[in-house]
């Protein structure tokens, strides 16, 4: 149904934007430590927004990528209709009991990896290109 893809498109939301403040606290210590220009540089500001962008967009998909597994098992899950032959007929309750007797916790990330690269890379350009353009147009 629906209930998933709300919860993840609005926890998704939500961590990101919270993350990247987060992290962007925490980015002066991170360019103290590399050549990125003097303190207040184009440069380190760049630096910065685009680094915890990418650290946000990574730390987000870490926490939600289970639930991103189990609407996707809900979705590929159209069985006979004709018969009522369905795997997941309780919605995620019973995706949940089936991964997890199966595969145990590691079962809910299946695929984890090619997900954090892809959006990595891509919350790196969206969430840090929005960052550094907002602190540059302030």
């Amino acid at each position: 149904g629906n209930m998933p893809t709300i919860m993840i498109q609005g926890a998704t939301s939500a961590l990101n934007f919270f993350f990247l403040e987060r992290y962007k606290s925490n980015a002066k210590e991170w360019t103290n430590n590399i050549s990125v220009g003097d303190d207040n540089s184009r440069k380190r500001r760049l630096f910065s927004s685009f680094s915890a962008g990418g650290f946000a967009g990574a730390t987000t998909i870490t926490i939600i990528y289970p639930l991103g597994f189990m609407r996707t098992r809900l979705a590929t899950d159209v069985g006979s209709a004709a018969r009522n032959e369905r795997l997941y007929p309780n919605g995620m309750r019973d995706v949940v009991k089936s991964v997890w007797r199966t595969d145990g916790f590691r079962g809910f990330y299946k695929g984890y990896g090619i997900a954090l690269a892809s959006v990595t890379i891509y919350r790196i350009i969206y969430l840090g290109g929005y960052d550094f353009l907002r602190t540059e147009l302030s």
